[in-house]
């Protein structure tokens, strides 16, 4: 006759069965739990696909149909998200890549473009949680990043994960763009200067001219020297010469300049409306692309400026060009980009203008 198992083997199958069925049950719950933190990431690199996205293109957009970002339709849009709440995400672009990309993330979108909320959820079904730094906000210059602060968004998960959206490394590139802008621009305003003195130099002084190319009258070399020229990039004539005579003794002077070739107006000491900075580009002989830097904050320039960036006091606007010029200093120009209390955050100073 067989003998039976005995209750402590039926004790010790059972146990084994028992670990062996909860080593499956964990492995299988580990797997699910992979699967969800898959999606999770999934769902994370779509939105941080999404934020440069919306940076690039916002930026684009600005720079190319704006005069900044308190210009026209661009008051609608903002280089960076803004954190509504703690689940709930604002983009404001007319790029419909952006919000096509959210929803195909499985992203609760409401409202349209321009401006959308975007609720996103992680792989267990719960909405994600969110906060973030050097947010850019409605109107407003975005100047945080030559301050050395990037924007970041930083991401939860229900399950305790925190994921990070930095546009450090993008920003630090558009730094660069905004500097090579600035720089293009100084360039411009140097070669129109030199340009503009070497026109004058050879209009003599005393001569009675011929043409219109030649015109009588013009100024001493020194006065020549002298002169901001810079300041006639300002009229619709740029590079119109002294013609006329001021001095009667010595046949010198620009007696017939007027307020479209040498403008007295102090309203143009600080070139920062859209009219004014496409003249001033435009007779710089730059395109309109070079009225915004990389970011699309509006240049302001300074034609004539003091060591603050101001308009420097009693030579903006300067006297007009005549025999013994007035005006016995240095003169630069300033070109750059202010923050939202009109402090200078980016620039470059031309002397000699």
């Amino acid at each position: 006759m067989k003998k039976g198992f005995s209750v402590i083997e039926l004790l010790v199958v059972i146990s084994v069965i028992s670990f062996a069925l909860a080593s499956v049950f964990t492995v299988i719950k580990a797997v699910e739990n992979w699967e969800k933190i898959s999606l999770t990431k999934k769902v994370v690199k779509a939105l941080n696909d999404a934020v440069e996205m919306t940076f690039r293109s916002n930026a684009r957009f600005v720079s190319s149909g704006c005069y900044g970002f308190n210009d026209g339709v661009c008051t609608a849009v903002t280089l960076t998200p803004l954190v509504v709440d703690n689940t709930t995400l604002q983009f404001n672009t007319y790029d419909a890549d952006v919000i096509a990309l959210l929803r195909s993330a499985g992203c609760r979108i409401e409202g349209e473009l321009p401006n959308f909320t975007v609720v996103c959820f992680d792989g267990f079904g719960r909405p994600l949680r969110f906060s973030s730094r050097n947010e850019h906000n409605f109107g407003e210059p975005y100047t945080a990043p030559y301050e050395g602060n990037f924007y970041s968004l930083t991401i939860y998960d229900s399950i305790g994960n925190t994921y990070s959206v930095s546009l450090r490394r993008l920003e630090e590139f558009f730094v660069d763009l905004s500097r090579e802008k600035l720089s293009v621009i100084a360039g411009a305003v140097e070669e129109y200067v030199a340009q503009k003195r070497r026109l004058e130099l050879v209009n003599v002084c005393g001569n009675n001219g011929t043409s219109e190319f030649d015109p009588p009258g013009g100024l001493g070399s020194w006065d020549d020297s002298e002169v901001p020229w810079i300041w006639q990039a300002l009229g619709t004539n740029p590079l119109a010469l002294c013609s006329g005579v001021e001095d009667n003794a010595t046949g010198c002077g620009c007696s017939d300049f007027n307020t479209e070739i040498w403008r007295d107006d102090e309203n143009w000491c600080v070139l920062d409306s859209p009219d004014e900075i496409a003249l001033f580009l435009r007779n710089i002989n730059l395109d309109p692309s070079y009225k915004t830097d990389a970011f699309g904050n509006a240049i302001e320039i300074v034609p004539i400026a003091d060591g603050n960036g101001l308009p420097l006091e009693g030579a903006c606007p300067p006297p007009k060009p005549k025999p013994y010029y007035p005006l016995a200093v240095v003169t630069k120009t300033r070109i750059g980009v202010r923050d939202l209390n009109g402090n200078w955050v980016f620039y470059v100073d031309v002397t000699g203008q």
